[in-house]
């Protein structure tokens, strides 16, 4: 299934309150026991591989959606590596 799949079914557990704000894979995989262990990881503000920044890492293992006022956050991580 596609990035585009996941992150739908992640916000809408968000704006729906399946999901706490901030949520493991754990959490994730109670609702979806097929979402797969990467994604939060591979998808955080800062990876290494440049892929979509969808969620904030905010402690090892633990991420939010990142959210408009991230902005900031985002630009000064791209600044950071050139882009």
């Amino acid at each position: 299934m596609s990035e585009r799949y996941w992150i739908g079914k992640v916000r809408k557990a968000r704006q729906e309150e399946e999901l706490s704000t901030m949520f493991r894979v754990a959490d994730v995989r109670e609702l979806w026991p097929q979402f797969p262990g990467p994604f939060l990881s591979k998808h955080r503000v800062g990876n290494p591989g440049g892929e979509t920044e969808l969620f904030v890492r905010v402690a090892p293992g633990l991420y939010r959606l990142v959210t408009v006022t991230d902005g900031p956050l985002l630009s000064r991580r791209r600044n950071e590596q050139g882009g």
